[in-house]
C-alpha cells in the first residue's frame, strides 16, 4: 500500500521489487532513497505496464497496466512497423526518456485519459534472441528518475519475467491439450458403451461408425 505494507492476496497495490540486483539508494540523497524504497528494502516501481508481443501477428497486448494504483483498460492492438512501438520491438533496446522533452523527441504520445509521466523507461523482455514483450515504468513526480542502476535492475527482472511468462503459457497450452485428450477418451468410452447398449438394435437413434471414430445421428456426425 502507500505506506509500504504488504497487501492481502487479490488486493490492488503497487508492485515493489527486492532482488540481489537492487541498488542500495541514491548517493547523498536520503529523501530520494526514502521515496524509492519501502522500509524493508523493496524498490517501489511506481506506475508500471507489462506488454506481451506476438511477432507473427504483430499484436501488442497489455498484460498489466497501472497508473496511480488504478488499472488501465488498454486494449491490445496491431503495431505498425514504422511506428514508435514498431521501432522499439525491431531494435530491442532500452528506451529511456527522463523528461517530457525527451519523450517528445522520441515521439512518445500520452494515451488519452492518462497522465503524462515525467520519466519513462521501457525495457525489452528477451529470451535468447527473441523478444516477447516489454516492461515499462513511469515516474510522475520527477525528471531523471531512472539511471544506470535502475536500468540494470529492470533488465535483470525482465529476463526472469520472460522465462516465467513463457513457462506459464506452455503450462496453459499443455493443460488445454490435456483437456482435449480427456474429452477424446470420454467420447471413446461413451461410444463403446453406446455400442454395447444398442448391440442388435435395428435402427438406433444414435449409432457409432464402423471405425469407432464418429457418433452419427440424423445424418450428422461428431468426430472424436
Amino acid at each position: 500500500d502507500d505506506d509500504g505494507n504488504r497487501m492481502p492476496q487479490g488486493e490492488r497495490g503497487e508492485v515493489c521489487i527486492r532482488t540481489i540486483a537492487n541498488f542500495n539508494g541514491y548517493w547523498d540523497n536520503e529523501k530520494a532513497t526514502s521515496d524509492a524504497f519501502t522500509k524493508d528494502g523493496f524498490f517501489r516501481t511506481g506506475d508500471i505496464a507489462i506488454f506481451w508481443w506476438d511477432e507473427e501477428t504483430r499484436r501488442n497486448s497489455h498484460l498489466y497496466s497501472y497508473e496511480h494504483g488504478v488499472p488501465l483498460p488498454i486494449p491490445s492492438g496491431v503495431v505498425e512497423p514504422d511506428s514508435v512501438e514498431g521501432r522499439f520491438y525491431r531494435e530491442r533496446k532500452v528506451r529511456l526518456a527522463n523528461s517530457q522533452a525527451e519523450q517528445a523527441a522520441l515521439g512518445l504520445d500520452t494515451i488519452p485519459g492518462t497522465d503524462q509521466a515525467r520519466s519513462i523507461v521501457t525495457v525489452p523482455m528477451m529470451a535468447g534472441e527473441r523478444i516477447f514483450g516489454a516492461l515499462q515504468l513511469e515516474d510522475h513526480e520527477r525528471d531523471n528518475a531512472f539511471g544506470p542502476a535502475e536500468v540494470r535492475l529492470l533488465e535483470t527482472i525482465t529476463a526472469s519475467m520472460a522465462v516465467a511468462l513463457l513457462n506459464a503459457k506452455s503450462y496453459e497450452a499443455e493443460r488445454q491439450r490435456g483437456k482435449i485428450r480427456e474429452a477424446g477418451i470420454a467420447l471413446r468410452e461413451a461410444a463403446e458403451l453406446h455400442r454395447t447398449l444398442f448391440k442388435g438394435a435395428a435402427n438406433p437413434a444414435v449409432r457409432v461408425s464402423r471405425d469407432g471414430r464418429y457418433l452419427e445421428a440424423n445424418d450428422a456426425a461428431l468426430a472424436f
